[in-house]
């Protein structure tokens, strides 16, 4: 199958001894290699199974859109508590490439000159991938019925909690399960009396009234750095100000 010549082909801890001819894995006495071998041979005869949202077929599976939503509305609740002054939430724009994401290899492959009838791999280089920049286009718009267009970075501050124009609004913020589990997380939690006293005791002010602190991130009528336009309509929302006036005479269905 030469699976240990592709796994040799992306890693740094084997290599193939022409002497003996057979693959060694760097540093390894010869008992403790064999162990490793045995274990590598078990992961391969018993990999698992990979179900349909590891793959671009994610839509496909009808959990792929609860779990999207669940996903926002946790990370809106990080944002208020971030604006608030309740937690620390790094919004600079980026991502990092976790250790145990085996696909997240940190790379963007080019497969154009790759042909299907050999098995040769494509060339691939340490960047970012197309779509996943700050001022990359989204492919999609007029999420407001005024023709606006947007980049990542204005669709994150569209979605803002506090942009008062959202034509949607989550209900609660409360994660019983987590609760129960011992995680405290919800809305509850945070502003119970208990925590407010001991935020306070802290000198930590805690305000239902303190604007949002997005002044790190781009307004919408700033046009992207990569030469391309972006659409915005007059009054666009702006992260700066946190101004409720975002999209005027757009309807709010709060």
């Amino acid at each position: 199958t030469k699976v240990l010549h592709w796994i040799d082909h992306v890693t740094e801890v084997m290599y193939f001894d022409e002497t003996d001819n057979r693959y060694h894995i760097k540093n390894l006495e010869e008992a403790h290699e064999e162990k490793q071998w045995h274990l590598i041979l078990q992961g391969y005869c018993d990999p698992g199974y990979v179900g349909e949202l590891y793959t671009s077929n994610a839509p496909m599976d009808p959990l792929f859109w609860p779990i999207h939503t669940s996903a926002e509305r946790m990370m809106n609740w990080k944002r208020i508590l971030s604006h608030k002054g309740l937690v620390d939430f790094n919004q600079t724009w980026g991502y990092a490439h976790p250790a145990d994401t085996p696909s997240d290899t940190g790379t963007v492959c080019n497969w154009e000159a790759v042909d299907a009838g050999v098995a040769t791999m494509p060339t691939c280089q340490v960047q970012e991938c197309e779509g996943h920049g700050e001022n990359d286009m989204l492919p999609s718009g007029n999420f407001l019925d005024q023709g606006e267009t947007y980049t990542n970075a204005q669709f994150y501050a569209l979605m803002d909690p506090y942009n008062e124009n959202i034509p949607y609004l989550y209900d609660t913020f409360t994660w019983d399960t987590c609760e129960s589990e011992g995680f405290e997380m919800s809305q509850d939690y945070f502003f119970s009396a208990d925590y407010n006293a001991s935020a306070t005791d802290d000198s930590t002010t805690i305000s239902n009234d303190v604007p949002p602190d997005t002044a790190a991130l781009p307004s919408p009528n700033d046009a992207p750095t990569d030469g391309t336009d972006a659409q915005t309509p007059d009054g666009a929302f702006s992260p700066e100000s946190g101004s409720s006036a975002a999209f005027p005479g757009t309807p709010s269905k709060h």
